[in-house]
């Protein structure tokens, strides 16, 4: 069987695309319940998560995990807008990944394949930072998405590759970082099943995170909010509905006036 110094001689000796999280995990999911011991660090970390040591304002910067998504939603965020709180299906969702989190990067720090969890990155001249979910023990970055089992299928089986606003998201942290090299792993919330992607650092979709983050820097520095999206104008669609700021966007009129920029 194989060891977890061995699988990252074998990564360290490649090309960074060997797999580095799925083998490791398997074998912790094959152990008998009363040897998944978590380690004091592990235990510490998930106490230190809980009384949300690891969270950092979201005002002022441009975060990671958004660069996906509309660009007026992303200077609400840096401006400091007012949300509201997600709809109670919406919340039992992002719960649920919470914890799925949790439980991988307590597993990845016990095991060893993680070497630290939440690792906050930041760069004030592109206005972005963030916390990525673990470092792995080669050096690489980890992020985990929790899929149900439509859109889980869709991205192992049809598109086999991560979806762009994951790759984005992962990108914005390898420019942070200046990381070679990172493990996407999404995981069934349905059934449990995990896929694992090695993404290499990829310059053209690392152009398009600077630009998009020049573009957003643009309006604040302007005190402009980006057009509103077609289907959010006929207050439609998924989008609309999981935005926080969907009750304040068609009337708001600049970044500023929410009184949080300097």
């Amino acid at each position: 069987m194989a060891t977890l110094k061995g699988l990252l001689e074998e990564a360290n000796r490649g090309d960074g695309s060997t797999l580095i999280v799925t083998g490791p995990h398997t074998r912790w999911l094959e152990l008998p319940e009363a040897e998944q011991v978590y380690s004091e660090e592990a235990i510490q970390f998930i106490t230190d998560v809980l009384k949300r040591k690891y969270k950092h304002p979201r005002v002022g910067r441009f975060s990671p995990s958004s660069m996906g998504e509309c660009a007026r939603r992303n200077v609400f965020s840096y401006a400091g807008a007012p949300e509201i709180p997600p709809d109670i299906d919406n919340q039992e969702m992002m719960d649920h990944g919470s914890w799925g989190h949790l439980k991988w990067q307590a597993e990845g720090l016990t095991v060893g394949y993680m070497t630290a969890g939440e690792v906050w990155m930041h760069d004030p001249e592109l206005r972005t930072g963030g916390s990525m979910d673990a470092k792995l023990a080669d050096g690489s970055g980890f992020e985990l998405k929790t899929a149900g089992g439509f859109v889980y299928t869709k991205v192992v089986q049809v598109d086999r590759q991560p979806k762009i606003e994951n790759k984005m998201q992962v990108s914005n942290y390898q420019l942070l970082g200046d990381i070679d090299w990172f493990s996407i792993v999404y995981e069934d919330r349905s059934s449990g099943s995990f896929h694992e992607y090695r993404q290499p650092r990829d310059a053209r979709i690392e152009r398009e995170v600077i630009r998009r983050l020049k573009s957003y820097g643009g309006y604040v520095d302007e005190d402009e909010l980006p057009p509103m999206l077609d289907l959010c104008e006929q207050r439609k669609g998924v989008t609309f509905k999981r935005c926080g700021f969907r009750k304040i966007c068609a009337a708001a009129t600049r970044p500023s006036q929410f009184g949080n920029l300097s």
